[in-house]
């Protein structure tokens, strides 16, 4: 019966109380990791493609991937060569003309544009298109094997 007395003991208002807390702390720090790790930013970047169109310009197909619940919103893109930045032109231009011919009679046209910045990506959504660089004509050089891009976003950066 001793031990009994002891365990109903333990079972006074105070330490009910007190059990309660501690559970409601433990599951607020368990809720507050949980939303860091679900709403941090993880945007996936992808290079498809790519032409030289001449020594000035370099086009480039993207496909961005935000795997993040929240939305982003793409607000720059640059390249790194010969350690200066260059950005991206940014106002929608067209970057790529595909005309298809079967003999003097015009099967199909293309007109290609490219991305117009800022571009806003929906929660776990994606969208892919073109991105046009100009440089000075010394500047770039087409043998370059890596190239380092700097995408800025509303939710930070991203290299």
């Amino acid at each position: 019966m001793q031990l009994l007395d002891k365990i109903l003991a333990l079972f006074n208002r105070e330490n009910i109380t007190l059990a309660l807390s501690i559970f409601g702390s433990l599951g607020t720090l368990f809720t507050f990791f949980y939303n860091i790790a679900v709403n941090r930013k993880k945007l996936n970047v992808r290079i498809v493609g790519y032409r030289y169109s001449d020594k000035e310009s370099l086009l480039l197909y993207i496909a961005f991937e935000n795997k993040s619940r929240l939305p982003i919103s793409v607000t720059g893109i640059n390249v790194m060569i010969n350690g200066v930045w260059y950005s991206c032109v940014e106002p929608s231009i067209t970057v790529l003309n595909e005309t298809f011919r079967t003999g003097k009679i015009v099967t199909s046209h293309h007109e290609y544009k490219s991305l117009a910045l800022p571009l806003s990506l929906p929660s776990l959504g994606g969208t892919s298109g073109y991105v046009y660089f100009e440089f000075p004509e010394a500047i770039f050089q087409t043998d370059a094997t890596h190239l380092k891009f700097l995408i800025n976003s509303n939710r930070g950066v991203v290299v």
